[in-house]
């Protein structure tokens, strides 16, 4: 086939398919229209066919009636009704075939039309939708609903006067600017009361606020009917609402929190229970409440009506921190968190006494005891009060001590200096500051090595500690027993040395006993007493000075040591018999003296005074009479009561010639009573 009979025919084709298209698009067109009840509308017929007339016609509800008509030569006449005025009668112009009908006042009965072209009676129908320009919407104040587990704010607006049936669109404003918003709008018409035939539409507008932020906002809508298009001109918007704040819920912790009848200065007694208060300061809107969780975040505590919650703690639970927030459907981005953590006062369980073991108070050591008082941390809430008494002595009285230490413990430091050795009872108590009926307390002994603070002491006769000169007298040849006694000190000194010239002794415990005599020729001799201490700080001593005696100071006062010389009448007797007897002797005999053998030893002296040799016969010192057998006393070293210095005379040694000093080691005098005859007792 000849390509261009073939381009021919695609032409063709093309423009029948474009003639086509016209054709579908443009042979019974419609012509519609929205129109206002009562108000003038225009309605326009446009046909292909500009040179002939056009003339209109509406249906009354069973046919169609001519509006306007037409002769055979094209010329088209209004029939002049009352309701419609026809245009474009005159065939001569290009525009007729634009006619247009003027509807003067549109109605509801007057809905469908038809544009007929008069020659070859091509047509339009021409449908006529009518509303009712509703009233201007009046809005109710914002209101808060319940639905289900959701809080949604409702907004309701109502408008009289509708047709036909309408709907409305709610705008929600964020300062002052348009806010996307998940709503839901609810519809409904009842019948008009100013015009049964038009209606009253009620519009609800329900919004979730959770997902809301606080702010201030406004709502307003739009009333319109349904029609099928939007006409602007038929619809009605209302007045924004007045504003409305959305706002979160604040709380706070009451002020008495936590309250209870073991409730003091904030601190719960441990073993009792307690509550806590979350109150709402500002409800906000909608309005919120408070909400107690745990560290968990699990809710716990009591809500009450007022919006307010309430917590019960006791020791016994684990939870140890508590959160009360406002609780509300808006969206929270930093929540108000307020928080409580129960402090239940417990103890002290536990005290320990921290000091040396031992305390050398000596005069070199200036250093000062410290005891120290303390209580685990653990072991009592809050911080105790300390008192520490010594020896039934109240140093320190409900002070407040200081958290650290190696321990990590609560303690209190106090220096103390004894004054003397012994044994120091400290006791410690420590109180709970809060609860006074919460304590513990511990003693514990700390021996205080000390040397007596007082040097020896000599005893006089009557038992009474030596004073003033210090001088003992005693007689010519007589034997003076002393003795030294060292008190005080912790512990006591373990040993006693008193020491006369070249005689020493030294005994166990805190006396000592010495006997001795003044050495031939001699006047004076001086006695010193010491004593050794454990802490070998003792370097205190006392002297005496044993003097002979004088006839003119036979009688002492004070300090001195009284010899007597009366004896008993029967021993006074017994001895001037002997004295006599001896002076008879020596006065009419001559004493001779023989030497036996190679023994060296004297004869026995010859009483005859016809001795040729007045030097040959040897005369001695009768024998001493016999005194009742009375055995001397055994040394009591230790006993503490035994104070008493007794110097004896033994007339008998008098005639010894052994005047050197002696020291008795086995014998105490001091504690015979009964003496036998010859010894005399001092004053």
């Amino acid at each position: 086939m000849d390509r261009s009979i073939i381009k021919i025919r695609k032409r063709e084709l093309c423009w029948m398919l474009i003639f086509n298209v016209h054709v579908l698009f443009t042979q019974g067109q419609s012509c519609d229209g929205i129109a206002r009840e009562g108000f003038e509308y225009t309605l326009s017929c446009n046909l292909d066919n500009t040179n002939q007339g056009v003339f209109w016609q509406f249906h009354d509800g069973t046919s169609y009636r001519n509006i306007s008509s037409c002769d055979s030569a094209g010329r088209c006449t209004d029939l002049k009704t009352q309701s419609f005025r026809a245009t474009c009668r005159k065939t001569a112009d290009p525009g007729c075939a634009d006619g247009k009908l003027e509807i003067i006042s549109v109605s509801r009965e007057q809905t469908r039309f038809k544009c007929v072209n008069s020659q070859d009676r091509e047509q339009k129908i021409c449908n006529l939708q009518i509303y009712v320009k509703p009233d201007e919407p009046t809005c109710q104040t914002p209101t808060l609903t319940q639905i289900g587990t959701g809080t949604y704010i409702n907004v309701t607006c109502s408008s009289e006067q509708l047709y036909p049936k309408g709907n409305c669109t709610f705008t929600f404003t964020q300062k002052g600017l348009p806010s996307n918003v998940s709503t839901d709008v609810h519809t409904t018409h009842s019948p008009s009361t100013q015009n049964p035939q038009n209606f009253r539409i009620q519009c609800s507008w329900v919004a979730l606020l959770s997902g809301l932020s606080p702010t201030l906002f406004q709502v307003h809508v739009e009333v319109y009917p349904h029609l099928q298009k939007w006409v602007e001109a038929a619809s009605t918007s209302s007045d924004l609402t007045p504003p409305t704040l959305l706002s979160f819920p604040t709380v706070d912790l009451a002020d008495n929190c936590p309250s209870g009848p073991s409730v003091k200065d904030g601190y719960i007694s441990a073993g009792t229970q307690a509550s806590c208060k979350c109150v709402v300061t500002a409800t906000g809107y909608p309005p919120g409440r408070a909400q107690w969780y745990t560290a968990y975040g699990a809710k716990v505590g009591t809500n009450e009506n007022d919006g307010s919650a309430s917590l019960s703690v006791t020791d016994s639970s684990t939870d140890t921190r508590y959160t009360c927030q406002p609780l509300t459907v808006l969206s929270y981005p930093e929540p108000q968190k307020l928080f409580f953590n129960p402090i239940f006062a417990v103890g002290p369980t536990n005290l320990i006494i921290d000091i040396s073991d031992k305390f050398p108070l000596c005069p070199s050591n200036n250093s000062t005891l410290r005891i120290t008082c303390r209580v685990p941390q653990d072991k009592v809430v809050p911080q105790p009060i300390f008192t520490i008494t010594i020896n039934n002595k109240a140093e320190v009285v409900n002070q407040r001590g200081q958290l650290g230490g190696e321990f990590n413990s609560y303690f209190l430091s106090h220096p103390y200096r004894p004054v003397e050795g012994g044994v120091l009872n400290i006791h410690c108590k420590a109180t709970n500051q809060i609860f006074k009926d919460k304590f513990f307390d511990f003693e514990r002994s700390l021996p205080i090595e000390g040397p007596p603070n007082s040097p020896p002491v000599f005893k006089t006769s009557d038992n009474q500690p030596a004073t003033g000169s210090n001088i003992a007298y005693v007689t010519d040849g007589s034997t003076a027993h002393l003795k030294c006694v060292v008190n005080g000190g912790y512990p006591d000194v373990t040993s006693v040395t008193i020491i006369c010239g070249n005689n020493r002794s030294t005994m166990n415990g805190l006396q000592a006993t010495i006997s001795v005599t003044i050495p031939s020729g001699s006047t004076k001799l001086l006695c010193h007493c010491s004593a050794s201490h454990v802490t070998g700080c003792y370097n205190k001593q006392s002297e005496i000075v044993l003097t002979l005696d004088k006839p003119e100071n036979s009688v002492k006062q004070d300090n001195v040591l009284q010899l007597g010389l009366g004896v008993g009448l029967g021993v006074t007797v017994a001895i001037l018999i002997v004295i006599v007897f001896a002076f008879i002797v020596v006065c009419k005999c001559r004493r001779h003296k023989t030497k036996a053998n190679d023994d060296m030893h004297y004869s026995q002296p010859d009483f005859s005074c016809n001795s040729p040799n007045p030097y040959d016969s040897f005369v001695t010192v009768p024998e001493r009479p016999q005194l009742p057998q009375h055995p001397p006393p055994q040394v009591l070293a230790s006993q503490s009561d035994y104070d008493l210095i007794s110097l004896h005379v033994d007339p008998f040694t008098q005639a010894r010639s052994n005047n050197s000093v002696k020291t008795e080691s086995t014998t105490d005098p001091f504690q015979d009573n009964d003496l036998p005859d010859g010894y005399v007792q001092p004053i």
